[in-house]
């Protein structure tokens, strides 16, 4: 899987969301490394699937709600990218689950990769800077 390297957000919700999606993804290679090489990991990798599908969904929420209470303009196309990322990962989940070929999960985690990076370093670093001087003015 591509290497995650992710810009660093001023907001530390965000960022301990991203680490620990980055840290799930490193998890989920490793995994499927040793299951190339032989190891019947499948109970193992569903789990860490899990993990990381809920954790997306904690961050998003996190992210959606501070967005939308504080006013966030572009709060719509930031939530529309969530929502659209979140029902991609699901499907690419839940076809792994049906037949466990390992190849077309792990290409969709790599798009995911290449999204992650594109969208922290622009659409999260602007609303962790809009939220932070929101809550540093009193608003939410």
């Amino acid at each position: 899987m591509t290497p995650l390297e992710l810009e660093t957000v001023e907001y530390p919700d965000m960022q301990a969301a991203h680490e620990n999606e980055a840290a799930l993804l490193q998890q989920l290679d490793e995994q499927f490394t040793a299951r190339s090489q032989g190891t019947d990991n499948t109970a193992e990798l569903d789990a860490t699937l899990t993990a990381f599908a809920s954790g997306m969904e904690s961050h998003f929420a996190m992210e959606d709600d501070l967005m939308r209470r504080l006013g966030f303009p572009p709060y719509p196309a930031h939530a529309g990218e969530h929502q659209d990322v979140l029902r991609g990962i699901r499907q690419a989940i839940a076809e792994w689950r049906q037949g466990y070929n390992d190849d077309a999960l792990r290409h969709h985690l790599d798009e995911h990769v290449r999204w992650m990076t594109r969208h922290v370093a622009t659409m999260d670093h602007l609303t962790a800077r809009f939220i932070n001087m929101a809550l540093a003015a009193g608003r939410g």
